[in-house]
């Protein structure tokens, strides 16, 4: 994801601060960030980046600055994020807001069974799914038809 966003990214990239896998204290690289005012500051995904979010926040994204996140504000982490999360714009491929009707269907069916939202972890896993059986249906289940799986 990173690499694809420094490829279409269109401004200068002033620095990339990286941390330790597991770490759990952030103020330092927070602050490194802010020292040098960068106009926008890209936050790695899942539970580290949803970990980071009130020391970033408070630093990093102070002021005029932009704070996006990738895979990180969702429906599961907002709770535990709160205050946290405001102001910041979050990418994903995918949200239960979607205005067609495959997506509509999706979630209506699961709040109805499950009495909640679905996260998109969930809708990726579900469009995995379909995707393999619309490969299994194409080559009728020859699964050793490699070319066949190939064009789906």
């Amino acid at each position: 994801m990173l690499n694809g966003f420094k490829r279409s990214y269109k401004g200068r990239i002033v620095d990339e601060v990286y941390t330790r896998l597991g770490q759990t204290d952030y103020q330092a690289s927070s602050r490194s960030c802010a020292r040098r005012t960068p106009g926008g500051v890209r936050v790695y995904p899942g539970g580290m980046g949803s970990r980071s979010s009130g020391s970033i926040r408070r630093r990093a994204c102070a002021g005029s600055s932009r704070c996006t996140r990738c895979i990180t504000v969702d429906e599961i982490s907002i709770t535990a994020l709160k205050h946290a999360a405001l102001g910041q714009y979050e990418t994903r491929y995918w949200s239960p807001d979607l205005k067609n009707p495959a997506n509509q269907k999706y979630v209506s069916d699961y709040r109805k069974k499950f009495a909640r939202c679905r996260c998109f972890y969930g809708a990726q896993s579900y469009d995995g799914i379909l995707l393999i059986d619309s490969a299994v249906r194409a080559v009728k289940g020859n699964l050793s038809n490699k070319k066949g799986w190939l064009r789906r």
